[in-house]
């Protein structure tokens, strides 16, 4: 480490010293190997920071793609793609492989280097010293002590040069986490937020437009108004900018014009913890932790107990299939809840999202990966729960949404309808084309069949 290389360059110091003592002109030539080591060491030092900088990229892509190909196993599995997949981690291995070969070499050339002129340099003290010696110059016994301290003189050198490469392979890795640690932060909480009173939970957006990409916009002059304890629904096709206002509303970005309103406040104003606090997010690719349920459903309630724990999962129609675990709400949960089914950890999600009692409750797609009766055990219970709650609600599965107090539909980024489900099915619009086609051909279908 840092205090072994400070104990070799402090022992350097001394050795140089003593052979100065015994003799200043053998010790100038010793010292005549030290400039053309330091062109060595800085030959390598260049060339040996980009390789451990690939080193580091190409670990990175391996790890990445084992992470990817054992969470993906089973489908690597069920389309045949093994040999493939095969393929595709030897040549990441490969390429590892060879550039850990080409550090290897460049290790061996430097400490080969360090050798090399340590020999040379002992070989020319001997010349000259012997010369001296026969000249009565020098006494043998001094020439002999000389070469010995000659050759101390070199050993901090080659701990110094083995342990170079050990430097360089820190430094590199230093580079990536400086790099990181220098990215700007582009959204933090503003020097001094507003001091915001307990508000009901409303939210607007006045004239909202966004990129995420500068000239292709994803939201254009969007504004609409959601009052306290309402439901409204977001729809609208693929792509049609419905994520991107969760993403904004929780101020995951900044918009690009226009402003959101939460409460009156303008979310840039708000306290980041405090605005996030303030709202609920139940997602349909729902994340859970390699913990228990009970730490994964209190989350960030740490004040939460464990009767408050199990009153969340009972409200969200969970605490049947958990009492049912082995272990129940202290089940240890697989990486992202792979020992869950999509409905048991979906309806973890609702139940985490209750324990956070949030006065904003977003759900986004968040009913579309469940059977129909754990769909209709989360609708009675969500009839329930978000009365007097803000909410937002955005799904393809129209059947979800069709008791909202109001329908927003979207479509490139734009509002193109707004009422209820039954205002929106009079019109010949979007909404009402979707719906066609969600539900006409089922409904053809059972006439065929009467």
């Amino acid at each position: 480490g840092s205090l072994t290389l400070f104990i070799d360059l402090l022992t350097l110091a001394g050795i140089v010293v003593i052979m100065f003592s015994f003799n200043a002109r053998l010790a100038a030539w010793s010292l005549c190997a030290v400039p053309p080591l330091l062109v060595v060491i800085n030959f390598f030092r260049v060339r040996m920071r980009i390789v451990f900088g690939e080193i580091r990229d190409r670990l990175a892509a391996l790890n990445a793609y084992l992470s990817e190909a054992l969470s993906g196993m089973t489908v690597i599995q069920l389309f045949a793609h093994e040999r493939e997949s095969r393929r595709e981690f030897e040549q990441l291995n490969q390429q590892n492989r060879e550039i850990q070969r080409t550090s290897n070499i460049y290790d061996a050339c430097l400490y080969s280097s360090v050798e090399a002129l340590s020999s040379i340099t002992i070989a020319v003290v001997l010349w000259i010293g012997g010369g001296e010696v026969l000249h009565r110059e020098l006494s043998l016994g001094t020439l002999v002590a000389f070469i010995f301290y000659a050759q101390l003189f070199f050993n901090p050198l080659r701990e110094v040069s083995s342990k170079y490469t050990t430097l360089q392979s820190a430094l590199a890795a230093i580079e990536r986490i400086e790099a990181l640690m220098a990215t700007p932060i582009t959204i933090a909480s503003p020097l001094q937020p507003k001091r915001i009173r307990h508000g009901a939970g409303s939210i607007v957006f006045e004239h909202v437009s966004f990129e995420y990409r500068q000239g292709e916009p994803v939201l254009r002059d969007l504004s609409f108004r959601v009052t306290a304890g309402q439901k409204v629904a977001i729809v609208g096709p693929t792509g049609s900018g419905k994520s991107t206002i969760i993403k904004l509303l929780n101020r995951l970005y900044d918009v690009t014009a226009g402003r959101i309103l939460v409460d009156g406040v303008d979310v840039r104003e708000w306290e980041l913890k405090r605005l996030r606090r303030t709202i609920g997010l139940v997602l349909q690719d729902v994340f859970l932790f390699a913990e228990d349920i009970f730490e994964n459903v209190r989350l960030s309630r740490l004040d939460l107990d464990e009767a408050g724990v199990l009153d969340s999962l009972r409200r969200a129609q969970a605490l049947s299939f958990v009492e049912r675990l082995p272990d129940g709400i202290h089940q240890e949960i697989h990486e992202r809840g792979a020992n869950l089914s999509a409905g048991q950890r979906q309806l973890l999600s609702f139940a985490r999202a209750l324990a956070y009692n949030p006065r904003i409750l977003v759900m986004d797609e968040a009913t579309s990966s469940v059977d129909s009766e754990t769909e209709r055990l989360i609708q009675l219970a969500l009839n329930e729960l978000l009365a007097g709650r803000t909410s937002l609600v955005i799904a393809h599965r129209l059947s979800t949404i069709e008791r909202a107090d109001r329908i927003l539909v979207l479509s490139n980024g734009v509002l193109r309808e707004s009422g209820t489900h039954e205002e929106l099915l009079r019109r010949p619009g979007l909404y009402r084309r979707l719906f066609e086609l969600q539900y006409a051909p089922a409904e053809t279908a059972r006439e065929a069949v009467d």
